[in-house]
């Protein structure tokens, strides 16, 4: 029997270093799958440079890039909206001149029957023929028109982006329409990010002249007045001068279409009309006023916010203090009401409270 007992007894022993060494040799294997991480791809590893780069620019830099590609953007999109609407359009001017001609053919021809057959002149008939078919042409308005060249499409691509929308142009054919719903998935959050960066730099700008202003201006509802004039005064008083000048329309029309384009409503019954004199220019000088007044509008927003924030906190500070500090005045006052007995015990209360 001792023999056997002292048989089984290696065996357990036996037994339990086989599954501790199992145990040890599975742990690290288990350590190992925990530890290992999936292989970054290419584009991780790419996406996490280009990441790490654009962070370590400052933010006039970082703003400069972004303006860049929403350019690159822009004439990318307006040329390949160029490219589908453009040659519809020219067909159906074709077809609208085509027309044209027939009926200047027809129209000659009625004049001629009205003077053989008529007893009128060939101006009274002249006369008729030109009221009745202006009558025609007016009702159907059928003329050929020249909407899409380089720089109008670089302007619808501009608005598509900014959400203005202002309907003067828009796509007809199916391969435009089809364009501009990933063309402004794709561009109005860019859009969205480049105004966020381009309202920091405006920021900045704020800040160091407020700074000049505490002086004079202790407050910060008076340094959002101040920097709200001067943004009215650049952005919107200033240009609508230009507009008025340019576009023949009066001053009030000019102030209007200024504010219906920075606050994206763009109803489209005052749309601006590039000269051909400086045609490219004014172009460009217009989308640059546009992104920039919409900056501004976003850091009005911005501003105005962070007052109501500040005056939230300084609210909710008040409410603490008068919660704190008010009962105990109002203990105090009964106190004084009450008889000199009862003050001891409500001060002991107070105190344990």
């Amino acid at each position: 029997m001792e023999k056997e007992v002292e048989s089984e007894i290696p065996a357990v022993a036996s037994d339990r270093e086989d599954s501790e060494s199992r145990e040890l040799t599975e742990k690290p294997q288990e350590d190992t799958a925990e530890d290992e991480e999936p292989e970054d791809t290419g584009f991780e590893c790419s996406r996490a440079y280009f990441t790490r780069l654009f962070c370590n620019l400052n933010i006039y830099n970082q703003a400069f890039i972004l303006f860049a590609l929403v350019m690159t953007y822009i004439l990318v999109g307006g040329a390949i909206f160029l490219a589908f609407e453009l040659p519809a359009e020219t067909k159906r001017n074709e077809a609208i001149t085509a027309a044209n001609e027939t009926y200047i053919r027809a129209f000659n021809n009625i004049v001629d029957q009205l003077v053989n057959f008529t007893n009128l002149t060939e101006e009274e008939a002249m006369a008729l023929v030109r009221r009745v078919a202006q009558s025609a042409i007016d009702a159907s308005n059928n003329q050929p028109t020249n909407n899409w060249e380089y720089g109008s499409a670089i302007f619808f691509a501009t608005t598509v982006i900014t959400t203005i929308g202002y309907g003067s142009i828009a796509p007809e054919t199916d391969g435009g329409r089809g364009f501009f719903i990933p063309y402004a998935l794709v561009g109005i959050p860019l859009t969205l990010i480049f105004l966020g960066f381009l309202g920091q730099v405006l920021n900045k700008g704020v800040d160091r002249a407020t700074r000049c202003l505490r002086r004079r201006v202790t407050f910060d509802w008076g340094q959002i007045l101040v920097v709200f004039t001067i943004g009215l005064v650049s952005f919107i008083f200033i240009p609508a001068i230009i507009f008025a000048i340019i576009d023949d329309w009066t001053y009030f029309e000019a102030v209007y279409f200024t504010f219906v384009s920075l606050t994206t409503v763009g109803f489209g019954d005052f749309v601006p009309t590039a000269p051909k004199t400086f045609r490219g220019l004014y172009r460009f000088s217009l989308i640059c006023w546009l992104f920039l007044g919409l900056a501004f509008i976003a850091l009005i927003i911005a501003q105005t916010q962070e007052r109501i924030e500040n005056v939230r906190e300084s609210v909710k500070k008040c409410r603490k203090c008068i919660k704190r500090t008010g009962g105990k005045l109002m203990l105090r006052k009964k106190n004084k009401e009450s008889s000199k007995d009862n003050e001891k015990t409500e001060e002991t209360e107070v105190e344990k409270e």
